[in-house]
């Protein structure tokens, strides 16, 4: 069972998602019919899930909530539309949703949706943050396991979208965590590591050359990524440059 907020201005369509939603063995937390206040009721309900229509009001403006959700809370998001144009949905995609639902939405649609954005972030894996930077290892959730990762072994850190990042060892191994660079980059990492750009954080340990004239850094392992004009100064710094 899964603790679900709805966002639909239509009365019609949000009863009829909450049915459906009760026949499948879902718990609705909370609903509304437009985008005010709403982040304040999700605070308090803490829901699984977000259903949030697209066109709320006239507007797009459940895509402005889901962005403004993902940034404050870890949440799955399903968007729901009675459109399907390419611009809406290659807008909708930047908010990184689990699902999109167009209407009317069918009760097995509905269940197949949110059974897989649920398995997504069941499988994913999470970082199991340790705040001493003393330590020399990070953990991550894989499935029902815990993975240890010695930070020697760790090449780089990737955004892959906004909840997402990769963690890339030098072996070319790879996992997938559902959290955010910002996040890594404050609250796990030793010194070693250091963003280059808005998309990657790397140990300074594999860096074998950077490239001035390109503005790229080549890694171990032929490797080779760009530098952030923002992020310059402190590799160079980080690098001993004389």
């Amino acid at each position: 069972m899964a603790k679900i907020f709805i966002v639909e201005d239509n009365e019609d369509h949000l009863n009829a998602l909450e049915l459906k939603l009760g026949m499948l063995g879902h718990l609705v937390v909370g609903r509304s019919y437009n985008s005010t206040d709403v982040i304040d009721e999700i605070k308090k309900t803490s829901p699984d899930l977000l259903l949030i229509d697209i066109n709320l009001e006239g507007d797009n403006e459940g895509i402005a909530l889901a962005n403004q959700a993902n940034q404050i809370f870890d949440v799955l998001i399903i968007f729901t539309t009675a459109l399907a144009e390419n611009d809406i949905v290659k807008k909708a995609l930047f908010s990184n949703p689990e699902g999109y639902l167009l209407k009317p939405i069918g009760i097995h649609e509905l269940r197949i949706n949110i059974e897989l954005a649920l398995s997504k972030k069941e499988k994913s894996h999470s970082v199991i943050k340790d705040l001493d930077k003393n330590y020399r290892f990070l953990t991550v959730r894989v499935g029902n396991k815990l993975q240890k990762i010695n930070y020697n072994q760790i090449i780089l850190f990737e955004r892959e979208s906004t909840n997402y990042i990769k963690v890339q060892k030098i072996n070319g191994k790879s996992y997938l965590i559902r959290t955010s660079l910002r996040s890594v980059l404050n609250d796990v990492l030793p010194s070693n590591f250091i963003q280059i750009h808005r998309q990657y954080i790397v140990n300074l340990e594999y860096i074998e050359l950077v490239n001035e004239h390109e503005q790229m850094v080549h890694l171990l392992g032929e490797c080779s990524l760009p530098i952030g004009r923002t992020f310059k100064k402190k590799l160079y710094k980080k690098l001993n440059l004389i």
